[in-house]
């Protein structure tokens, strides 16, 4: 279930950054979101396919889910410096998510 959840929310993803490509890239943090976003969902879905294939050890599935995991990882951390160089606005986004709070 979990691998057909994710395929059919990777091919809305995708129809979503069709519909939207000249904001992504103008944008550094949309395009960076955007990107991890759909990697991973695919990232999910490879997961799931591999543990349904037959005939595999428990070693074999490991090290494929190791694999795509660290791959997946990997895309979703790359663009961070470029972000937190694109200016203030990432900075505020970034202080939003964590939760930081703002005197004055």
């Amino acid at each position: 279930m979990l691998g057909g959840a994710a395929a059919v929310l990777t091919g809305l993803v995708f129809v979503a950054l069709s519909l939207n490509l000249s904001v992504l890239l103008r944008d550094v943090m949309h395009r960076a979101r955007s990107i991890g976003t759909l990697t991973n969902f695919g990232g999910i879905f490879i997961v799931c396919a591999v543990a349904l294939m037959g005939d595999q050890t428990h070693v074999s599935i490991g090290v494929v889910w190791l694999v795509v995991s660290v791959g997946v990882g990997f895309v979703y951390v790359r663009p961070w410096p470029a972000t937190r160089r694109a200016g203030s606005a990432v900075t505020g986004a970034w202080l939003l998510i964590l939760g930081a709070r703002h005197d004055g």
